[in-house]
């Protein structure tokens, strides 16, 4: 399929041929027959991912901070491939679009294959021929309405979220600031709704257009416009002002503030500096609201990925609705975008169109359509990125294929296999096809997919490198040994007792290789310290200490989300006692854990575990620590011995001789890790000590949750 994109280090988005996306459950796939460029912010993100390394710093100070705080963490190296493994990431440009809706995932029912739709959403609504969208982002279009309007949805969803946030009642007097698209369709149901309508815009032409639609008080920013809304109000001043503006000018808010009346209300739509100036504010008792995105919903991932929708009786106008909503006063005549739709190109015109957004017209061109050709062309889930065909595992090299390939695979688990020699990469698996083919340029993968099965079966591919999100770990591993493939399974080993049974039993059967991403066992660190404990006749006492920022909220990112990441109990923490395993040459016997957080989003919890061999471990996952402290610091007492490690940078041990103290740049034990796994492959034969381990680990951490749940210590059994 074609999908615009914008990649880093280009002059401009362009076309590119990519695999078809990956239908998901709760999603729909749709073949586009219209999409909407948002001139203000796609020409605004465009500009940022087409700008200079300095240009993003400017514009993006927040991300430099993270940036800093990895160089004194992880170090230069680390941080720079990191950083320049996201920078190469492409953009996907557009969250506006229709089209006939080709394939319905799992558990939907609510639409079937050619209805009519309109779709919403950044990284799902794209301009592409093929995009998969989560139902509650997705509206059957009224057969009054057209496909090219359609794509007006999600703009036409912010116009009406501002109108309900501003809430101005029937016959009060409303002023837009701003005629772009936005402004355009927010005066249009203003007036609709019995509004006074008084449209403030410097174009011309922006104002003849809001004229074509009825909006007949349009004026220049400045005296005139305070003259007009004074005339039209009795002097009074507006009720209410909605900014669908986009600008950097600091003094619009307050120049917009003088047009309003005592107590009245200004709405923020648009994107501009909320410098308040406190007198005018203060003066006239004003209010200020703002209104984000397209109503409840937006930034959910409960409601806009899953599918829970919010109960109609409590909360009348979601996201959805509002776009049904929109689209019915399309229908009904109430609202019309079709004189707003200024520019049709065809899809395979994507640098003409936006260039439109930059040239001296800019102003002209408004809404800008792609077009997109009725086909029946079959499904294309992989594309090749080399001719020659991979060489087979006969010349000594192994075939490594991933699926999944997020930022800790692109920047941490592909560097390091890329370390290693006689290795070639065959395939990568992702659910998006922007997100495949970026991955296969970027790794030197011979082809991209959006078909797990492609990699798992390919008969060139010997290691399959699992690293998607969590909650699929336990299955792909299972259909990776089936096929009788080595496995390196990032962690953890699986989120539920059902799914760790499925793994060990698959290896029961297939008898294949499994190694889970427990990496420190292999850093130098702990492998140089667990050395100088050895041998060893009395227990250990471990204190291992997390100190890290507050999990990110459901909304951000899917480690907040438990049913994909099991929390960050099992998906963090099974790393800890890992290491402790690994330390003590011992198995939890019993655990005691108990939340330390403050609220339901505060994951900091205290593991203390009884080892097999008398040992005892306190693990700590502490999310209050002060700027700057080690992430992870450890303490290791017993044999005689003290030992720390601080933050895999700094350890050194006491008690043997001479005090030791070892620094160097972070080493977690990535590459170490992967070259012991690949040397085992062709030793014919790895130990199986690490799985077993992996095993116990798991198994700590569901014991874990049971304790916290009931209050007491939890034994710790496992039958491999």
């Amino acid at each position: 399929m074609r999908q615009i994109l914008v990649q880093a280090g280009a002059a401009a988005p362009a076309v590119y041929e990519l695999p078809d996306p990956a239908v998901l459950d709760g999603q729909v796939m749709i073949r586009n027959r219209a999409s909407l460029i948002s001139p203000g912010t796609e020409r605004s993100s465009v500009q940022l991912h087409t700008s200079s390394l300095l240009a993003k710093a400017r514009q993006r100070p927040d991300q430099v901070r993270l940036v800093l705080n990895k160089l004194r963490t992880e170090g230069i190296s680390s941080t720079v491939r990191k950083v320049r493994s996201r920078l190469a990431e492409p953009f996907v440009p557009g969250y506006s679009c229709a089209g006939t809706i080709t394939r319905v995932g799992p558990r939907v029912t609510e639409f079937k294959a050619g209805d009519r739709v309109a779709a919403a959403g950044y990284g799902y609504a794209s301009h592409a021929e093929l995009v998969c969208v989560p139902i509650n982002l997705t509206v059957k279009i009224p057969t009054e309405v057209t496909f090219a309007e359609a794509a007006f949805g999600t703009m036409g969803a912010i116009a009406l979220h501002g109108v309900r946030v501003t809430s101005p009642s029937l016959g009060e007097t409303v002023v837009v600031v701003g005629l772009g698209i936005l402004g355009q369709l927010t005066a249009q149901i203003l007036r609709s709704a019995g509004m006074q309508v008084i449209a403030v815009e410097p174009s011309t032409f922006r104002r003849d257009l809001a004229g074509q639609s009825g909006i007949s008080d349009t004026t220049e920013p400045g005296e005139q416009a305070r003259r007009l809304v004074l005339d039209r109000t009795g002097h009074h001043g507006a009720d209410a002002i909605i900014i669908t503006a986009a600008s950097r000018a600091e003094d619009l808010i307050a120049e917009t503030a003088e047009l309003a009346r005592d107590r009245g209300i200004i709405t923020v739509v648009g994107d501009i500096p909320l410098n308040l100036p406190r007198q005018v504010f203060y003066q006239k008792e004003l209010q200020v609201r703002l209104s984000r995105s397209y109503g409840p919903g937006r930034y959910d991932r409960e409601y806009e990925e899953k599918g829970r929708d919010y109960p109609y009786p409590y909360v009348r106008w979601t996201q959805k609705r509002n776009i049904a909503a929109f689209l019915g006063l399309i229908a009904r005549k109430q609202v019309s975008v079709e004189h707003l739709i200024t520019d049709h190109r065809d899809v395979s015109r994507a640098e003409q169109a936006y260039a439109l957004l930059e040239g001296p017209d800019r102003d002209r061109h408004l809404g800008v359509v792609f077009d997109y050709p009725e086909t029946d062309n079959p499904p294309v889930t992989t594309i090749h990125l080399k001719s020659k065909a991979a060489k087979l595992s006969a010349d000594g090299t192994f075939g490594v294929g991933f699926v999944g390939f997020g930022q800790f695979a692109g920047g941490v688990l592909l560097p390091a296999f890329q370390s290693i020699n006689n290795l070639r990469y065959t395939g990568v698996a992702t659910r998006k096809g922007v997100s495949a083919k970026s991955a296969a340029a970027k790794g030197g993968f011979a082809y991209a997919t959006t078909d797990y099965t492609r990699v798992i079966n390919d008969p060139q591919t010997d290691i399959v490198v699992i690293a998607t999100t969590s909650d699929l770990h336990a299955d792909l591993a299972c259909a990776a040994l089936a096929a009788n493939k080595a496995v390196f399974l990032e962690k953890p080993l699986a989120l539920d007792q059902p799914g760790l049974t499925r793994v060990v039993e698959a290896v029961r059967k297939h008898g294949g290789m499994l190694q889970v991403g427990f990496n420190r066992r292999y850093s130098p660190a702990l492998t140089e310290i667990k050395r100088v404990l050895t041998p060893r006749r009395t227990p250990l006492a471990i204190d291992y200490r997390v100190c890290v920022s507050r999990a990110p909220a459901p909304q951000q990112h899917w480690l907040g989300d438990p049913e994909r990441s099991g929390g960050l109990l099992i998906g963090e923490v099974c790393h800890f006692i890992d290491a402790a395993i690994f330390l003590t040459d011992a198995h939890p016997r019993t655990v005691y854990a108990r939340p330390l957080g403050t609220d339901a989003g505060d994951d900091a919890v205290a593991v203390f575990m009884e080892m097999a061999d008398g040992s005892v471990v306190n693990i700590r996952y502490l999310t209050g620590a002060a700027p700057g402290t080690p992430k992870e610091y450890v303490d290791i007492v017993g044999g005689g011995i003290t030992a720390y490690v601080n933050d895999f940078r700094l350890y050194g041990w006491a008690g043997n001789g001479r005090p030791q103290k070892r620094r160097g740049t972070q080493n977690k034990g990535h590459v170490e890790q992967l070259k012991a796994f690949t040397c085992s492959l062709r030793q014919k034969g790895m130990a199986a000590g690490d799985l077993i381990a992996a095993v116990y680990a798991t198994e700590a951490t569901f014991a874990a949750q049971e304790s916290m749940r009931s209050g007491g210590p939890v034994a710790v059994i496992v039958d491999f």
